[in-house]
């Protein structure tokens, strides 16, 4: 059951991941593994890296972590063997008990590995051509949606209506 988050620049992705997903996984005793190749400060997680390859080898070491890659439109790609070993993550990470969170800005940056294995999704404002390409993914009317403030997304998933939700 991994997760997309997509939302165009600070609609509010990752702060919805440090100040919600984190803490709610780490007071549930999961350790949380984050991918960021900015570096941004993520309170409560118990690694964070900016290298895809030890991110990817962590995840593969470990065991029912939560797996955060942000900027996943461009930390998931690079050389085509990179890509190659980083859909591990969307493809096979469940295997080690893993659950992903891919947080991207336009849905259609996603490398399709990645959207098609996510079967939950939290979607902030995106341009029309995006969520055509999320309305493949989940359920729901997605382009109907036009009400995208900063800080507003919609939970979305593969079997239900898109639910409206306040992150700030």
């Amino acid at each position: 059951m991994h997760n997309l988050i997509v939302g165009l620049t600070g609609s509010g992705k990752s702060r919805l991941c440090r100040e919600i997903i984190v803490p709610r996984w780490c007071a549930k005793g999961v350790a949380v593994l984050v991918l960021d190749p900015l570096l941004q400060p993520w309170p409560g997680a118990h690694w964070v890296t900016d290298d895809p390859e030890a991110f990817l080898a962590t995840a593969k070491a470990s065991r029912s972590c939560v797996l955060i890659a942000d900027e996943a439109q461009e930390t998931m790609r690079g050389t085509p063997e990179r890509e190659r070993r980083m859909v591990w993550l969307a493809t096979q990470a469940r295997n080690a008990g893993h659950l992903a969170y891919f947080l991207g800005q336009r849905a259609m940056q996603m490398p399709p590995n990645v959207r098609s294995n996510c079967t939950n999704g939290y979607i902030f404002r995106q341009q029309a051509p995006d969520l055509k390409v999320l309305e493949g993914i989940f359920s729901g009317d997605l382009s109907a949606i036009t009400d995208f403030p900063p800080g507003v997304c919609y939970r979305v998933s593969s079997f239900g209506k898109p639910e409206k939700m306040k992150v700030f």
